[in-house]
């Protein structure tokens, strides 16, 4: 289930509205991050939603993105104007005038004014996928190191392992110089010959995390 919210994340700083109108406020703006995968770029939603109708709403977003929808809600409808503004959707790289929108690159932020007419507006984009390093320690044990340029929560992360029983298999989260025992959230038998070859579980956040995967080989006499 990939597609499920992640709302209320900590550490994730909501970057801020200005508003070119006197006397407009704000009653609601959240930020929304998806549930990130592995390899897999990571969809947001920012909701920005305004006590009466205003033009030049300016919207900060995070750098490097890729815009994917933008719709303005009227009546309680969503209206799609992405084609109207952004078409193709593009990564934002740099100073763009589109029609009805004019984007703007900062050192550490997008500027995105919505020069039309908006009460509430939800912009949906894409940041960088999570990237994965695997290193073999032996046949049987590896380090799985999980980074990210951008900070984000609850990472589904899953890797590919010599076909064992569930009862051998062991991960551990290294964390300050130490091995700490993880939680395996699900155990998978592809060839279902009754032997587990792949495993995920949930990196709780990145910039970078590293955990090792060890399988118990029984000696039986």
């Amino acid at each position: 289930n990939i597609t499920q919210p992640i709302e209320n994340i900590t550490n994730i700083t909501i970057p801020k509205v200005n508003i070119s109108v006197e006397n407009v406020t704000i009653i609601e703006e959240k930020v929304i991050q998806y549930q990130a995968v592995i390899g897999q770029p990571v969809k947001w939603k920012k909701v920005v939603k305004l006590d009466q109708e205003s033009s030049n709403v300016e919207i900060e977003l995070p750098k490097d993105i890729e815009i994917t929808s933008v719709q303005k809600i009227e009546n309680n409808q969503k209206v799609d104007i992405t084609n109207e503004v952004i078409n193709p959707p593009s990564i934002l790289t740099g100073f763009l005038a589109i029609t009805g929108f004019a984007i703007l690159e900062e050192p550490n932020a997008t500027s995105l004014i919505i020069e039309q007419a908006v009460t509430e507006v939800e912009i949906e984009y894409e940041t960088e996928a999570p990237q994965v390093v695997e290193q073999e320690l032996s046949s049987i044990s590896k380090i799985i190191t999980v980074s990210s340029n951008t900070h984000y929560e609850n990472i589904l992360t899953f890797t590919q392992i010599p076909e064992a029983n569930i009862g051998s298999i062991r991960l551990y989260w290294l964390t300050n110089g130490t091995k700490v025992s993880h939680e395996i959230t699900e155990y998978t038998d592809s060839n279902n010959n009754g032997k587990i070859d792949e495993i995920y579980w949930i990196t709780p956040h990145l910039s970078n995390e590293s955990f090792q995967v060890d399988i118990t080989i029984l000696n039986v006499q």
